[in-house]
């Protein structure tokens, strides 16, 4: 059994209702070099006292909000982040984040390929929050799937690690994914 890192650790992470996970994972030094690898991934239910302040953590940290909403500081930006949103942190800068209120979220920590190039180029132009990404879950979905079986396959992994990179890239790219009534009106129309 593998040994949770410490420097991953989180003093006084409260208000867990329920996990699935913390799944970890020591990639490989192939990954580690040529791929983009995963290693912690769980998925919440978090009570509104759930909150993380952290700084110094070398690795970048995805969420997926399934329901609920979280509250982000982040390099002078504050921002809430709802159902169906994702939201892009590099944990070696200082950050903070809470539950609003009953939140259910998928997280997980990774890094390699060019997680530093997609992130910087996501900070300086749309940002780290991306609203109502359509079809995303399911690549957190299967990261999660992955990493529940134990010794997950790094190629698969790094596929849909990089999937939910090149999602977030298009939507940046397209000017986000439209929010609120629009949303659910492309939608429908969409569907009918």
């Amino acid at each position: 059994m593998q040994q949770f890192p410490k420097e991953f650790l989180v003093n006084k992470e409260t208000d867990i209702l329920e996990r699935e996970g913390i799944y970890i994972h020591t990639p490989s030094q192939f990954a580690r070099e040529s791929l983009y690898y995963v290693r912690l991934a769980a998925f919440y239910t978090c009570g509104a006292r759930y909150e993380v302040r952290r700084v110094g953590l070398a690795a970048f940290l995805l969420f997926y909000i399934k329901e609920g909403e979280m509250l982000f500081d982040y390099e002078g930006q504050r921002f809430t982040a709802g159902t169906g949103d994702v939201v892009l942190l590099d944990c070696l800068r200082p950050h903070h984040y809470r539950a609003l209120k009953q939140t259910r979220f998928y997280w997980f920590h990774f890094d390699g390929c060019s997680s530093r190039a997609y992130f910087d180029y996501f900070l300086e132009g749309k940002g780290i929050h991306f609203e109502k990404v359509r079809r995303i879950e399911e690549y957190f979905v299967l990261v999660q799937a992955q990493m529940r079986g134990g010794v997950p396959d790094e190629g698969m992994l790094s596929v849909h690690v990089h999937r939910i990179l090149a999602m977030l890239f298009s939507a940046a790219a397209r000017g986000g994914s439209p929010s609120g009534g629009v949303a659910r009106a492309k939608a429908y129309m969409e569907e009918h």
